[in-house]
């Protein structure tokens, strides 16, 4: 939402959210500054994750050889307009934390550059934040032939 008001282009994961609550105000705000709505299931994002991974399998660009993705999001702001003690992300029984949220990240590394082979996760709950889950995550995924990938929040 930040991003949106403030005009930047941003990358949207599925869901976008799991309410509508704000979502009028996210519409606005793209519609406002022209942003393009992509993401890697929408049509227009599917074209260009589908033409990438064409590019690098073909030998047109090469393979990559490190992926980082990551954002620096508060866990207070992990779901707008709520209390942050009651969302998803912040229970462990409703299977909350950021490497949950890490999820879209490590399925975008994996499908642009093959399974990993290990994986390295360094995470805990480094904040005064009152929650029950992880609020840092560093996550390196080690892909076939020397590649790897780093997602964190």
């Amino acid at each position: 939402m930040q991003l949106a008001e403030a005009g930047s282009l941003f990358f949207m994961e599925k869901p976008v959210t799991g309410t509508l609550v704000g979502i009028d105000r996210l519409a606005a705000n793209v519609s406002r500054y022209k942003l393009p709505v992509c993401h890697r299931f929408s049509a227009s994002a599917a074209s260009r994750f589908q033409r990438a991974k064409k590019a690098i399998e073909s030998g047109g660009i090469g393979k990559p050889r490190l992926s980082a993705c990551g954002g620096r999001t508060a866990s207070l702001a992990w779901r707008a307009g709520r209390d942050y003690r009651e969302t998803s992300s912040s229970s462990e029984k409703q299977g909350g934390g950021v490497i949950l949220d890490l999820c879209h990240e490590i399925d975008l590394a994996v499908a642009l550059m093959e399974l990993s082979r290990q994986f390295d996760c360094t995470s805990g709950h480094f904040s005064d934040l009152e929650i029950e889950t992880e609020d840092l995550a560093d996550i390196r995924l080690h892909h076939a032939e020397g590649r790897l990938s780093q997602q964190s929040n």
